[in-house]
Order: C-alpha cells, then sequence, then structure tokens
C-alpha cells in the first residue's frame, strides 16, 4: 500500500505524531519542506501530499476554488494581528492612522497573516487596506483570487527594502516582529486586549488539511493521527498563547469559531467570493 505523504513542521504540538511511520494501518512518509509554506502551494494546485500543514486563507481559497482539501480541527501557529506589524526603530509606535497612504511590506497579499492585519485595522481602527499600497515578494497562488489594484511586487526582499526606508511597515509573523523593529500599536497589550473583547478568538494561521481521497479511502488514518496531534496540543496549551490567550487548539468547538471569522474577513476583504463553505463540505469530520 502506498505510504501516506505528509508534511507538518517541527512543532512542539507536532513533535509526538512526527516519531511515528505508521498511523491507521498506513506506513507514513514524512516530506520535509523548508520553510513549510513552500509546500502550500503544491498542496492547493494539485494536492501533492496526503496531509499537509497549510495557512487557514490558502485553505479557504483552495476549497472555494473546487481543491479536494478538507480541514482538520487543529490550529499549529497563529497570533493576534497587533503583533505582527512593525514600523523601523525610531518611529515612535505611531498607530495604524498612521498607515494611510503609506507602504506596507508583506510576503503575499494572500498570506493568513495579512487578512487578520487587515481586519484589525479596518474593525478596530477604520483604516480600510484600500488606503494603502501593499508591496509583496509573491503573487497568488491561485488566479481565481487576483491581487488588488494596490499591491505591488518588490524584486528585493522585503526585509532589505524596509531596512533602508522604502517601506513604512513590515507584516512578519508574530514571532519575528520583535527582533525587525518596533510595534505599530502604541498600546499594544491594550489593542491586543480590545480585539479579544470584540471577536474573542486569537487568529489562526497555520493548520492541517488532507485531501479529500485520504477522507474517504483511509479515513482511520486521519483519526489517529488527529489523535496524535491533539495529544501535542494539550501538552503545549499549558504555556502562554499570544499575550494570554491560546495560540495552538484542536477540537471543533475551539477550531470551527476563528474558521467561520476568517471567512466572513476574507469575504469583506475580497479574498474569498463566499462561496462553498458549507461544514459539511470544509470540515473533514
Amino acid at each position: 500500500m502506498t505510504p501516506i505523504r505528509v508534511v507538518l513542521g517541527p512543532y512542539p504540538a507536532t513533535a509526538r505524531a512526527r516519531t511515528r511511520n505508521r498511523f491507521g494501518g498506513a506506513d507514513v512518509e514524512w516530506c520535509e519542506v523548508r520553510p513549510v509554506h513552500r509546500a502550500f502551494g503544491p498542496m492547493m494546485l494539485e494536492q501533492a501530499y496526503d496531509v499537509s500543514e497549510l495557512a487557514l486563507l490558502a485553505l479557504l481559497q483552495a476549497v472555494e476554488a473546487g481543491r479536494p482539501l478538507v480541514l482538520l480541527p487543529v490550529v499549529l501557529t497563529g497570533a493576534l494581528p497587533q503583533q505582527c506589524v512593525v514600523v523601523r526603530e525610531g518611529t515612535g509606535r505611531p498607530g495604524p492612522a498612521w498607515l494611510r497612504g503609506r507602504r506596507v511590506g508583506i510576503r503575499s497579499y494572500g498570506q493568513t497573516t495579512g487578512l487578520w492585519v487587515r481586519q484589525a485595522l479596518w474593525a478596530q481602527d477604520g483604516v480600510h487596506w484600500s488606503e494603502l499600497a501593499w508591496v509583496t515578494e509573491e503573487g497568488p497562488r491561485l488566479q481565481e483570487y487576483p491581487d488588488p489594484e494596490n499591491v505591488e511586487r518588490s524584486r528585493e526582499a522585503l526585509q532589505r527594502v524596509f531596512e533602508r526606508g522604502g517601506l513604512d511597515a513590515l507584516v512578519v509573523p508574530g514571532g519575528q516582529a520583535s527582533s525587525l523593529g518596533e510595534p505599530l500599536w502604541p498600546d499594544l497589550a491594550g489593542a491586543a486586549a480590545a480585539w479579544l473583547e470584540r471577536f474573542g478568538v486569537v487568529p489562526a494561521n497555520h493548520m492541517v488539511v488532507a485531501t479529500r481521497r485520504v477522507l474517504e479511502e483511509r479515513k482511520e488514518v486521519l483519526w489517529e493521527l488527529y489523535d496524535a496531534l491533539a495529544e501535542g496540543v494539550e501538552a503545549e496549551r499549558a504555556s502562554a498563547g499570544a499575550l494570554g490567550g491560546p495560540v495552538v487548539r484542536c477540537g471543533w468547538d475551539e477550531v470551527w469559531p476563528v474558521v467561520e471569522l476568517a471567512i466572513e474577513a476574507g469575504v469583506v476583504q475580497g479574498s474569498l467570493h463566499g462561496t462553498g463553505f458549507a461544514k459539511e463540505g470544509l470540515r473533514a469530520w
């Protein structure tokens, strides 16, 4: 029987699962992709793996575009959006309104971190994403979701452009932000607390997905893999999450609310068309 091909990054939540070579009676081939986001395009476009880590917005776009993928209720990474926007040292934490008419760098416009940052800028601070010039290194992975007109491509690494003053702000994963600049928000903790009070969830970034073929033909593999991941998630949850909120999560009761919020934000922002998101079609079970 053909081994199950799996791509999951080396996180505390995945460590226990990654020590095993069989799930549900099937052999597992662990495929190492570094950085892990390089697996996202092949998974979205051609289902190059049976199970893969995938950013939430990437999954939603792929499913809406008819790709046969399903979601397992596991969140591997995430952060509050206020942790993910930096300005250069000495700018003085100017706040979201300062961004109007300015240039903001982000790896790709369809990056899930950007979805959450735009949600925070608009819903909490009244700064519309169309008021900013977005500068990216990568284009969209699916032709069904072209970048808007206020997006331009950089031929140079964004961090270098940012450091020499060619960008006013940079959107990065929360864990990298503190080493690259100062937070945009003057009261980071207060803005994060306001997000949690309004939306009730820490945004999810990377999730776990599987092909529909594996779900239909070898569901027991997914059940056993999920159990192993859930053990890792519960072990990791003992540590504090983003500004006190839980990042890694498992189980539909905890995961589905953030998926619904991502769908709502994606439709409002034009990153999703708003079709094809019935629970029975998106969820693995």
